[in-house]
């Protein structure tokens, strides 16, 4: 080819069999070295003279032949080679090489007539891949090569034009990953000038030129952008799986894409990434790699599904891509290698991370995924994909379900409330039953543990896009009617749900009405003991006032339901052989370990059998059907002023605390009807909005409203002082909200103490600064005076954060409540704060159309009714007795 000098190309390539030899100190390892070079030295003594070899090179050859084992073992006769080498030995000096240069260029006139063992590293003889040979010689060459792009053109040119290698797409992958770890090759410098010699015998006049150290990457790249760019290099990226590809490090996995974009202009498909890779390590290397480097260098591309999941994630992660485990394309081969036991705990690590940093896209994307794949047809794979990565997955799933689905007090999700709303959206029957498994796994613990996952779990409901429903899903028994109970217990303790109607209602379907109630039985049977009245600490399983409740109603029942047998979900008999001898046994078991409850189930109990031959079939009546319309009235009074703010509250304090039934449901009644107005709050007249205003803050001054239910008022405060004030001489929406805020915010500034948490939410409220500074003192220094407090009683910062946290019931794990439940190892009350999850504004469902503001039946009119205010027809009784109970369900 005009310049290739074969027998120099042979000479060095007997030097470097001879150093290879050396280096292993002539062990038994070196025998296809020893033979490759009997081979070329016998062609070198044959083809032409050897005067080009210094005595020294000789010297060391004749030693080889004479000592090496391999010789001996395969029983090979070097002697005749010694003597031709003995004979020929002689002393020349650099000009006399150069001289013989052309005389052997005529002698050998291709690269095919040198030693099999040099020409097999370009055309391997096994017929395995060529394009291996093209990154071997590049190797054996070393980094002069690279000197520049002129240089290593033509380096690839002599190689491919003498050889059945050809710079395919195959080849292209491997010279790209070779290069990849050159880039950090700290040895490219030490080889250059054996490499130069090398290379002034491969390409004439190459190795005389000055050259920089190392390899230089910058010429490979030029040369792939300029005459490798109409290349396939999807078909590149594919044909990275060999089995030498591996990526040792992210600086390496940069370098690759760095020469790949080179050429292609773009990066690497994911999907080359994520097929089915042979060298299922080297492709486990690339998938960590590229969660390793920023999203900048690799950027995996995502579908409108899984970058919902990827938003759920919490902002300014470092270190990890969130991305990563939110691609079904990475999360399911992912899946498919942990399968690989080898490969296993480096894919468990991978999710580790995950874990660690973004549990929310981990759970999102899992679901997501489980879902795609319950959907595949038969005939694409489903069996396949459905167990690929089964144990991962159940290792993945039992970490993920206790962190967002049982409170941790240890371990808060940054971004749980976003997440579990995304959950609910790909599938809410997951939500649902991960709330079942999380209340199924605290079988065994104690009361307080699994009375703070019932709240944790209502405080999940209570978060999600649609909170009637997902509450509804809870309390429906379909899971497990106990489950339901245990729910419906808590959520009346906490002021969430009327209690008494929710039982008729649940008791007045025949079809499931004996289930039910014998799940009803049996739990109040397995936590009676224990109970304590509303209000205590710790709270109870189930109050007193929820047993004397339901047991009410069970022993009201019709006979013909009491008569039914009775058994446990498991199957297992309890005392007596009826349902009916059930409620008794329980009823009696009730009043023996708490003695106050004999009065109200005995009397309640009378009344049921005297009422047994009612029209009704002795099932028990809802509420009072008046108990709204006397709610209903005592707000009328108070906007036409016939009532003062100060005598309702005091008639709420009685109604709160009395002992009778009808008051009860009355105070809850116009607690709840005042929180669901809020969001018409901005509808009101002025004078109105400022009764409705003064009463809501006064309620949370006299300590009306408690746990879950002061929570809101709280966030319903703080969300009307941020709306922006009405500017001068007008009145808007956001306006009236903020008067509201600022009402009722003006009636329990004496309690803002209890609170420092909440009150550095107000102060950072930018127009409250601006044009309130004098409130903003004052709330400032109740902030001090609650600092102060905690200090002087010794608690620290911890005892001033858990106190909030009790009255407010927000469920908010915060640093307070953890830092004391971790040093006293001691788990919270449900009245502490025991969850992960902050309650969003507005909890309350909001109807999709507007409505006019009433508080009740009628209520409407002493705030919105206007004198043009349309006639409609009023629906039939029975369907707004229907709408009414069902509200108060919600409640």
């Amino acid at each position: 080819k005009g310049g290739i000098a074969p027998q120099k190309v042979l000479l060095e390539w007997i030097k470097k069999l001879v150093r290879l030899i050396e280096a292993s100190n002539q062990a038994l390892s070196s025998s296809k070295d020893a033979l490759d070079l009997l081979e070329a030295a016998q062609i070198a003594t044959e083809k032409g003279p050897v005067n080009s070899w210094d005595e020294d090179l000789i010297k060391k050859v004749v030693d080889i032949f004479e000592t090496h084992p391999a010789f001996a073992k395969k029983r090979i006769d070097t002697r005749d080679i010694i003597q031709r080498l003995t004979r020929r030995k002689q002393k020349i000096n650099i000009s006399e090489m150069e001289n013989n240069n052309t005389n052997n260029i005529n002698q050998l006139s291709s690269l095919g007539t040198i030693a099999s063992g040099v020409a097999n590293i370009v055309s391997p003889a096994d017929g395995s891949d060529s394009s291996i040979g093209i990154s071997n010689l590049l190797q054996d060459i070393g980094p002069a090569c690279t000197r520049n792009a002129v240089t290593f053109r033509e380096t690839l040119a002599e190689i491919t034009a003498n050889s059945a290698s050809a710079m395919n797409e195959a080849a292209l992958a491997r010279v790209i990953h070779f290069f990849s770890d050159k880039g950090q090759d700290s040895s490219g410098s030490s080889l250059m000038g054996e490499s130069l010699a090398l290379l002034g015998s491969f390409i004439p006049g190459r190795g005389n030129e000055a050259s920089a150290d190392g390899w230089n990457i910058k010429s490979v790249a030029e040369v792939l952008e300029q005459d490798y760019g109409s290349r396939d290099w999807t078909a590149v990226a594919r044909n990275f799986d060999f089995p030498a590809f591996m990526m040792k490090s992210s600086d390496q996995f940069r370098c690759l894409l760095d020469l790949y974009r080179s050429g292609a202009k773009n990066n690497p498909p994911l999907a080359a990434f994520t097929a089915q890779w042979r060298n299922t390590a080297g492709q486990l290397s690339v998938i960590e790699s590229i969660m390793a480097v920023p999203q900048n260098v690799f950027l995996v591309p995502l579908n409108e599904e899984e970058s919902l999941d990827v938003a759920t994630s919490a902002q300014g992660l470092t270190g990890t891509d969130p991305r990563c485990f939110a691609s079904m394309e990475v999360l399911q081969r992912l899946l498919f290698l942990s399968d690989n036991p080898s490969l296993y705990r480096r894919v468990r690590d991978f999710f580790v991370k995950g874990l660690i940093s973004c549990p929310e896209v981990l759970l999102c994307a899992l679901v997501r995924l489980q879902l795609h794949v319950a959907n595949t047809p038969p005939q694409s794979g489903r069996d396949a994909l459905a167990n690929a990565g089964l144990q991962i997955k159940t290792e993945l799933m039992r970490e993920l379900i206790p962190l967002f689905f049982r409170p941790n007090s240890h371990h808060r999700v940054q971004n749980a409330p976003a997440a579990l709303r995304r959950l609910y959206a790909i599938s809410p029957n997951t939500v649902t039953a991960a709330c079942f498994e999380a209340w199924r796994s605290t079988v065994g613990e104690s009361s307080q543990m699994r009375v703070a996952t019932l709240i944790h779990i209502i405080n999940i409901a209570r978060l999600l896009p649609n909170p009637a429903d997902a509450v509804a899903s809870l309390l429906n028994g379909s899971k497990d009617p106990e489950f339901s109970v245990a729910i419906a217990f808590v959520m009346a303790d906490n002021e969430y749900l009327q209690l008494k109607p929710w039982l008729v209602e649940k008791l007045s379907n025949k079809n499931s009405a004996g289930i039910f109630a014998a799940a009803i039985v049996s739990y109040i049977a397995k936590t009676h003991s224990a109970s304590r009245p509303r209000g205590s600490d710790p709270t109870p399983l189930v109050s007193l006032e929820n047993i004397a409740i339901t047991m009410q109603i069970l022993q009201a029942l019709d006979a013909s339901l009491l008569s039914q047998p009775f058994s446990n979900s498991d199957g297992t008999q309890m005392q007596g052989t009826t349902l009916g001898d059930n409620v008794k046994a329980v009823a009696d078991a009730c009043i023996a370990a708490h003695p106050n409850l004999r009065n109200s189930m005995t009397s309640v109990s009378a009344a049921g059998n005297n009422a047994g031959g009612s029209g009704s079939g002795g099932q028990p009546t809802g509420a009072s059907d008046d108990v709204e319309e006397m709610a209903t009235a005592y707000f009328q009074k108070i906007y036409t002023s016939e009532q003062s703010i100060g005598e309702v509250v005091e008639m709420l304090k009685r109604f709160k605390t009395s002992g009778n039934a009808k008051e009860n449901e009355i105070f809850a009644c116009m607690v709840h009807n005042l929180f669901d107005e809020y969001r018409f709050f901005s509808k009101y007249p002025e004078k109105e909005l400022r009764i409705t205003g003064i009463l809501f803050g006064t309620l949370i001054q006299e300590q009306l409203v408690s746990s879950i239910t002061l929570g809101i008022a709280l966030r319903y405060v703080l969300e009307a002082l941020r709306k922006p004030p009405s500017p001068p001489g007008t009145t808007t929406s956001s306006g009236k909200m903020f008067q509201f805020g600022m009402f009722a915010l003006e009636q329990f500034k004496g309690r803002l103490h209890e609170w420092p948490q909440y009150c550095s939410h107000i102060v950072q409220i930018p127009h409250l600064k601006d044009g309130y500074a004098e409130l903003v003192s004052e709330i400032e220094a109740a902030m001090v005076e609650s600092q102060n407090r905690a200090a002087a009683s010794g608690t620290g910062s911890s005892g001033a954060q858990t106190a909030p946290a009790k009255e407010q019931g927000n469920f908010a794990s915060n640093q307070g409540t953890a830092a004391s439940t971790k040093a006293s190892g001691t788990v919270p009350s449900s009245n502490s704060s025991a969850s992960s999850l902050e309650l969003p504004a507005p909890v309350i469902p909001v109807d999709a159309k507007p409505r006019v503001a009433e508080f009740g039946p009628r209520l409407g009119r002493a705030v919105s009714v206007s004198d043009e205010e349309s006639e409609h027809e009023a629906p039939p009784e029975n369907l707004l007795d229907r709408i009414q109970f069902l509200i108060n369900n919600l409640a």
